[in-house]
């Protein structure tokens, strides 16, 4: 995913966001032909926030998840729109509440950062 590896490292941005719990789910991107996990009910954890939605898998070798148990997950998600020192952020995720959806074609999350409704949004 060329938009994860032409975003500037996150460490590089100057943030303190190190872990935050109320990241959320954004900026989605359509891909077509790729692994994605589709992770339900906050089943996924990064950096101190639980998480959903669809993620793009970074690790070509990955083909199944465990029945049961976590498992760590690679996934080409930014973190405050920055991305890791080296290589793709690993999710935790809880196997009962993910799965593996090979040659996906459709939507999947870029970034998680914290969420702010844009003042013109807000009803009167």
């Amino acid at each position: 995913m060329d938009s994860y590896w032409h975003a500037p490292r996150y460490k590089d941005l100057g943030l303190d966001r190190d872990t935050y719990e109320l990241a959320e789910p954004q900026e989605p991107e359509r891909v077509a032909g790729v692994t994605v996990v589709e992770v339900h009910s906050e089943g996924a954890f990064y950096r101190g926030s639980h998480v959903h939605g669809l993620y793009a898998v970074a690790d070509p070798d990955l083909t199944e998840l465990p029945k049961r148990g976590e498992a760590l997950v690679p996934v080409f998600c930014r973190w405050f729109g920055g991305r890791e020192e080296d290589g793709a952020p690993v999710f935790r995720i809880d196997a009962a509440k993910a799965k593996l959806i090979p040659n996906y074609t459709g939507y999947v999350i870029t970034n998680l950062a914290e969420f702010r409704m844009r003042p013109d949004s807000r009803s009167r």
